[in-house]
């Protein structure tokens, strides 16, 4: 003789919170604004400390600093580099649901990021230290209760 119960889970509340969580994978974008904040946040930062993240940029060269002729930072003459990556918005910056692009398309960037034969690299694009893991919680907490730096979303 087989002995058996049926049950039936009624919890219409938890089905919601999978229902919102499952919303919520279909797009990072809200993760991706905050990773593109930090970005902002660290690359301003390690223009404002001349390399600072890198252990500093090496200094000018003396011929190069005496036509520049302004003593102002290692990497701002016009500003026209720091400015494309303290404001991460528009080209070559995308936030897509599942994945985001971000960065600078000023020409001159490559020549800074990479050094040349005449000039040593100064890297202005990268990727924060700890920042996979702390990305991920971010995404974690987004999906799990649908918040972005302490704010519903």
């Amino acid at each position: 003789m087989i002995v058996e119960i049926t049950t039936r889970l009624e919890n219409p509340q938890g089905f919601d919170r999978i229902d919102d969580m499952q919303r919520r994978m279909k797009s990072f974008r809200p993760v991706f604004d905050d990773i593109r904040s930090d970005l902002e946040e660290a690359w301003s930062h390690n223009f404002d400390t001349e390399g600072g993240h890198y252990g500093g940029w090496n200094p000018l060269s003396p011929k190069y600093a005496l036509w520049r002729g302004s003593p102002g930072p290692i990497l701002i003459r016009t500003g026209r580099l720091f400015n494309s990556v303290r404001s991460l918005h528009g080209a070559p910056n995308d936030i897509k649901d599942d994945e985001a692009f971000f960065g600078t398309n000023v020409e001159y960037a490559k020549f800074h990021q990479y050094g040349t034969t005449k000039m040593p690299k100064r890297p202005i694009i990268f990727e924060p230290h700890h920042a996979s893991k702390k990305w991920g919680g971010w995404a974690a907490k987004y999906i799990a209760d649908g918040e972005t730096f302490g704010i519903k979303g």
